[in-house]
């Protein structure tokens, strides 16, 4: 190995998805409302309808954490998180 790498790598841009069945931790008619997209704390982005998708375009360089958290009926929440190093 001549670059050993620890974390997910992003060059560029990046479309971030989520699925209802990345959320699946309740009773089984637990649906998504709404997904929550955020970049290290800071809120990017609600998207209230599937796909539950949005664009991360902003150049930036280093260590980020992507987090989704999805909402159900009742404000039940599930979330997942990555850590990522990211070039442009």
């Amino acid at each position: 190995r001549i670059i050993p790498w620890s974390s997910t790598r992003i060059i560029g841009s990046i479309t971030i998805e989520a699925t209802s069945g990345d959320f699946f931790y309740g009773p089984e008619n637990w649906q998504v409302q709404k997904v929550d997209f955020y970049i290290d704390n800071a809120l990017k982005a609600t998207v209230t309808s599937e796909p539950y998708s949005w664009n991360w375009t902003t150049k930036t360089l280093g260590k980020h954490v992507i987090k989704v958290v999805a909402y159900g009926l009742n404000n039940d929440t599930a979330s997942k998180e990555i850590q990522v190093m990211k070039f442009l």
